[in-house]
Parts: C-alpha cells; sequence; structure tokens
C-alpha cells in the first residue's frame, strides 16, 4: 500500500514538473513580447506626439475649442493626449498578445469575447465621436448637458457617417 502512494505522488510530481516546464517557456515568451510592445508603444507615442506637433494639432484644437475643453477638467494638450491614448490601446494591444500566448483555455476565451465585442464597437464609437464633434466644440453647448445627449451613440438624433 505504501508503494502505491508512493508511486502515486511521484507521479504527480513529475507531471507537476512537466506541466511548468511546459509553461516557463510561454511565460518567458510572453514576458518579452509585453516588453517589445512596451518600446514599440513608447515609439508610437513620441512619433505621433512629433508628427501632431509638427502638423500643429493643438492649434486645430484650439480653433475647435477643444484646448479650453481640456483645461477645464484640468487635462494634458490635445497632443498629449492623442499620444498617450495611443500609446495605452498599442502596449495594451500586447499585453493581450503576450497573455494568448500562454494558452491558459479561460483567459483566451475570455480575451477572445472581450476583443471581438470591441471590434463590433469601436467603429461605432468613433463615427459617432466625429459625428457629434462639431456640437461638442462649440462654446455654446460646452456647459450644457444636451450636448452630452445629442452625442450619445444610441441617439437615433445624430447623424451617422459611414465609416
Amino acid at each position: 500500500m505504501r508503494e502505491i502512494i508512493m508511486n502515486e505522488l511521484t507521479q504527480a510530481m513529475h507531471e507537476i514538473a512537466r506541466g511548468f516546464a511546459r509553461f516557463l517557456p510561454r511565460l518567458l515568451v510572453m514576458l518579452v513580447i509585453i516588453l517589445v510592445g512596451f518600446v514599440i508603444a513608447y515609439i508610437l507615442k513620441a512619433a505621433l506626439r512629433s508628427i501632431l506637433r509638427l502638423a500643429r494639432f493643438d492649434r486645430l484644437a484650439e480653433h475647435a475649442g477643444a484646448t479650453e475643453l481640456l483645461k477645464k477638467f484640468a487635462l494634458p494638450s490635445s497632443t498629449e493626449l492623442l499620444s498617450r491614448f495611443i500609446f495605452w490601446v498599442a502596449w495594451l494591444g500586447f499585453i493581450l498578445m503576450g497573455i494568448s500566448v500562454l494558452e491558459i483555455v479561460g483567459i483566451q476565451e475570455h480575451i477572445q469575447v472581450s476583443l471581438d465585442s470591441c471590434r463590433g464597437c469601436l467603429p461605432q464609437y468613433s463615427c459617432s465621436f466625429l459625428d457629434c464633434w462639431p456640437q461638442v466644440s462649440s462654446p455654446a453647448l460646452h456647459s450644457s448637458r444636451r450636448s452630452m445627449r445629442i452625442c450619445h451613440p444610441h441617439d437615433s438624433s445624430v447623424r451617422r457617417f459611414a465609416c
């Protein structure tokens, strides 16, 4: 009886060691992907910031009235805000890619469902944002709650463009 128990425990320990040996390389690959993703996201942020500054995007945002709105809520400049947004979107994409390398079934399914739902809603929200940008940036509507209602993505009064 003692031999059977020892045999089973030994077999379980070997299985744990094999599982860890299969998992460790994937963990290292995930860390490399996340690190490389951070570097790429930072380079994208710096490049976009430079391009937007060359294109004088802050001046365009000032003429549209967005600078006043950003200052009112103590946010950084339009150029900085957009470049930070691109950084986080890119880096989160690499983080999700790295996590999917781990091949953990429950996490993979959850990531896939999340990505599928985001793919469907991002174009809708970006079109809604572009449709209502003139209303949000208009000085007369800055303090009005009505502007938020006008720009809601599910509001039928918002004119839609083909995206």
